[in-house]
């Protein structure tokens, strides 16, 4: 679930609590086949406590997901001994609902859970009818959400395979790069869908190399003015093929501004400062450590030492300071690792 609609359905499950005087409320996605719960919102004592997943079969969530309501009055802890989660709560009687999408699908189940029996189920009833309406609509737009996010990753790791399978030199320079921009966002305390759109456009960021021959960019040695000219025009040809796209994140301004420096003297815009967008500046950053501990075809890794001499030589006039300093941070004091690269510096 996203952040924002996780915190919509806290925020209507507390409110239910509050209404119902009740013990426990909680709203839980169901899988495909109805067997297993997942949590987004678990209301306990007055407070949020953490997700967790559990099996349907032996407990009242299994009658409900079967029949759409389920209410039992009280002593539900003896009736149901096997439900692990009922029996570390002092709680006595269940009520629930199934929560369904426009077309009638089943996406899950909110569930009142107190420590008194139920006296008044038509007011129960009633209430819970009212909460959940809003709840299902929720749940269902998350889950088309969540279908076109899944969506867009598989989109975005088709056009990056295509990039790898163009130029096989630099085949895992962008997944590493994505890897590292993620660590750096999250050190710096980007939100998690911000942190994923910069994943996304990170695996990406290279898309304009498909236009550029591939003995260019292999070639060792020094380019002559117009390959170098050539190999720039990669940012924008990569934003002119991605920028119809309709991303929710600003993926083809990362892939346009990777490039950007600092101080004004990178490409294609010459843009400076905030004026390039943080994921860019991110990126700029983890783009050269990452090319310069790899090996490439025509010359050896350089390792680890050059690659943060090169960012922090650079601090303040290619780099963005700050950025630098979580990169640093992260190598020198976290011990960051690309996956499957340990010792490979």
């Amino acid at each position: 679930a996203s952040l924002i609609g996780e915190n919509f359905l806290k925020n209507l499950t507390e409110n239910l609590g509050v209404v119902m005087k009740a013990k426990c409320v909680f709203v839980a996605s169901l899988d495909n086949d109805s067997t297993t719960a997942s949590t987004i919102a678990l209301w306990l004592d007055g407070e949020f406590v953490g997700n967790m997943s559990y099996e349907l079969e032996g407990t009242p969530c299994s009658t409900l997901a079967a029949n759409g309501f389920c209410l039992y009055k009280s002593d539900v802890q003896q009736l149901f001994p096997e439900d692990l989660m009922l029996q570390s709560m002092d709680v006595h009687s269940y009520t629930g609902t199934t929560l369904c999408g426009s077309k009638g699908d089943l996406l899950g189940i909110m569930v009142v859970l107190d420590d008194k029996p139920i006296e008044d189920e038509q007011l129960i009833g009633s209430v819970l009818a009212l909460f959940s309406g809003r709840a299902a609509s929720e749940l269902e737009r998350l889950s088309t959400n969540d279908k076109l996010v899944a969506a867009l990753r598989q989109t975005v790791q088709a056009i990056a395979n295509t990039i790898e399978y163009r130029d096989p030199y630099t085949a895992g320079h962008q997944q590493r790069v994505a890897m590292l921009c993620a660590a750096i966002a999250n050190e710096l305390g980007l939100d998690e869908n911000r942190i994923e759109g910069l994943r996304l456009g990170a695996s990406i960021h290279d898309i304009g190399k498909i236009g550029i021959p591939a003995e260019i960019l292999s070639r060792p040695g020094r380019l002559n003015d117009n390959e170098l000219s050539m190999v720039k025009s990669h940012a924008a040809i990569g934003w002119e093929i991605i920028k119809d796209i309709d991303f929710s994140w600003p993926i083809n301004q990362i892939v346009l501004q990777h490039h950007e420096r600092w101080d004004g003297s990178g490409y294609p815009k010459g843009l400076k400062g905030h004026e390039v967008i943080l994921e860019a500046r991110i990126l700029a950053v983890a783009d050269v450590v990452e090319a310069i501990t790899a090996h490439r075809p025509y010359r050896p890794a350089k390792g680890l030492a050059v690659a943060l001499a090169e960012i922090e030589k650079n601090k303040g006039t290619f780099y963005d300071p700050v950025v630098v300093d979580a990169c640093v941070n992260l190598f020198r004091n976290k011990k960051f690792e690309w996956e499957g690269q340990e010792g490979n510096y």
